[in-house]
């Protein structure tokens, strides 16, 4: 049975082009920004204070989050497993945007707006000729 996510297709050179900047752009920023801060909250050895939007426990929901944030962003980045990696980042962009910050106002979400929107272009687009998907693909 085929997969209903292609693992990667090719695009025209100024859209892969086009698909590097805005996966390497929004996967730093999201990795730098907001990832490593969940890390370093994860192994402090302080006690966890994160929300529990979704009601798996605060240490649960944090380390998804940090996954998401660390490792997805990071696959993102690199153009590898593209596509699958964005689906875990746009959901934990989700929750963040609309549990968590759902009633903080459009100037608390729209960071988070315009994040879900730059990773479901990823997501639709593909990872573009310039990544390691477009690489293990052409052998």
């Amino acid at each position: 049975m085929k997969s209903p996510i292609k693992h990667y297709e090719p695009l025209s050179t100024n859209a892969s082009i086009a698909a590097l900047l805005i996966r390497v752009v929004f996967s730093f920023c999201l990795f730098y920004g907001h990832g490593l801060g969940k890390v370093k909250r994860l192994f402090s050895g302080e006690p966890i204070r994160f929300l529990d939007p979704i009601g798996l426990g605060p240490e649960i929901s944090l380390a998804l989050a940090t996954g998401a944030e660390v490792l997805g962003a990071f696959l993102i980045l690199i153009g590898l497993y593209t596509r699958w990696a964005s689906i875990p980042v746009i959901f934990t962009l989700l929750v963040a945007c609309f549990m968590v910050h759902g009633s903080d106002g459009f100037s608390t979400q729209e960071k988070l707006f315009l994040f879900i929107i730059g990773f479901a272009a990823v997501l639709i687009s593909g990872p573009g000729k310039y990544s390691v998907d477009a690489r293990i693909n052409s052998k």
